[in-house]
């Protein structure tokens, strides 16, 4: 959603284009160069699945997609970023349905409310992801605004100027329109908007507009299909591996199943991680739940191993207990090895503005939409964080920065909290598509 219009419908394609499912996985560094495959038509036309529902422990819930060779099919077919994106979450909704299934016997996508376990990380990630390619949006709509403002009113600089900052704000302000209530938010955001786009490269305003929205553009785009790749895949090896060796425990599955990059020490991170869950424990920091020498790999190989106990764990809060710590593990390897290199590149990147400094621009906007309800950064943070400033008049969400791992991951965990409280149950499972998955 942008603001309160909806936009999904508006972006996504009638018909999403999905690649076969037969091509093996590959190492993320074999993406750019991997060949085109045929493309598939649909994901309502793809196989069934293997049925979830009164099956055998040791069944296994199917792969929709390559990830790896599905970016480049979805390059070469001519996709541009929000096409990407839609393909993305499309995925991450068919991966989290029918991987709930297979956690949770009581699950039904057609009736989600029917189940009481928590949601998986790739349900949760479809919601993330469609907010991403709402922002993809924005910046293109801020090319249009300006272009608008602009148009038959050549050379004038400050009309320019004055045109570029106000397509800035308008856009901006479709992310979260609620949050530009407070005037407060807005003359902040102005001012830091208008410092963005003079240090911007470019000859003129409009030249300096394009690199402000190709900087939030590439940012969202990049950020998104980095984690596609990386965690996606590891999924989709998981998947393969449930159906290649079905029956396995989860203390062989862990000592059975690798990824590439992953390490030997991921059972003593298993360990560690079932102490916290049986002691009540979720740690919050990344020190505390991924201390060194664990690797982000590792952290997706226990995630996936405390999935297969959660299966076969009846108590329903020590099953809740058990995905939630799953999912705060692959949030990790997410935000701190995938998209926080691509928030802070560590320099300038050639042609945009600060990373960085645009985050920050926009964290106060930043808004999570799933079954009608949204969670809002400005919400969570005059309710939950610290003040950093004295002056009363700073909004709290204008002191922090999406940029930051420890304040990305705490919100991440408090939208995760939110969207699985009792009085939400269910809209979880409200994808972003506005389309059931069929499991049986």
């Amino acid at each position: 959603m942008l603001g309160d219009r909806p936009i999904l419908a508006k972006r996504l394609p009638t018909e999403p284009v999905f690649p076969t499912r037969s091509q093996s996985v590959v190492e993320i560094s074999n993406v750019a160069r991997a060949k085109p495959r045929p493309l598939q038509a649909s994901l309502d036309g793809m196989e069934p699945s293997a049925p979830m529902r009164n099956v055998p422990v040791h069944a296994a819930w199917s792969a929709p997609v390559d990830p790896l060779h599905a970016l480049a099919d979805w390059r070469a077919a001519g996709l541009d970023g929000v096409g990407i994106n839609h393909q993305i979450t499309r995925t991450y909704e068919a991966y989290g349905t029918r991987l709930q299934a297979r956690l949770d016997p009581d699950f039904d996508p057609l009736n989600p409310t029917a189940s009481r376990a928590n949601a998986n990380w790739f349900a949760l990630a479809s919601h993330p992801s469609a907010a991403a390619g709402d922002v993809i949006e924005v910046a293109r709509d801020m090319r249009d605004i300006f272009a608008a403002k602009t148009a038959g009113k050549p050379g004038d600089v400050l009309r320019e100027y004055a045109a570029a900052g106000e397509a800035l704000i308008q856009a901006i302000r479709e992310v979260d329109l609620k949050a530009f209530v407070d005037p407060r938010l807005l003359a902040i955001s102005s001012e830091r908007a208008i410092r963005l786009l003079e240090a911007a490269p470019g000859r003129g305003v409009r030249e300096k507009l394009e690199s402000f929205s190709a900087t939030l553009e590439n940012l969202c785009a990049e950020g998104n299909q980095a984690i596609f790749a990386d965690i996606a895949a590891s999924g989709a090896t998981y998947q393969r591996f449930l159906v290649d060796h079905p029956g396995l425990t989860p203390e062989r599955f862990l000592a059975a199943f690798r990824l590439p990059g992953s390490t030997p020490k991921a059972g003593a991170l298993y360990t560690r991680a079932l102490a916290d869950v049986h002691a009540g424990r979720l740690p919050t920091q990344v020190e505390a739940l991924l201390p060194a020498p664990f690797t982000g790999l590792d952290a997706v190989v226990v995630a996936f191993t405390l999935y297969e106990q959660a299966r076969l764990t009846p108590d329903l809060a020590t099953k809740n207990a058990l995905i939630v710590m799953g999912n705060a593990l692959i949030l990790v390897r997410e935000q701190r090895d995938l998209g926080g290199p691509v928030m802070n590149p560590g320099r300038i990147l050639e042609g945009e503005v600060d990373r960085p400094s645009l985050m920050k621009l926009i964290t106060p906007t930043i808004r999570i939409s799933a079954g009608g309800d949204a969670w809002r950064f400005s919400e969570y943070a005059r309710d939950n964080l610290p003040k950093h400033g004295k002056d009363p008049l700073v909004p709290r969400s204008t002191e922090y920065n999406w940029a930051d791992l420890q304040t990305r991951l705490d919100a991440i965990w408090d939208f995760s909290r939110h969207i699985d409280a009792p009085e939400n149950r269910g809209k979880i499972w409200n994808l972003p598509s506005g389309k059931a998955i069929e499991v049986s």
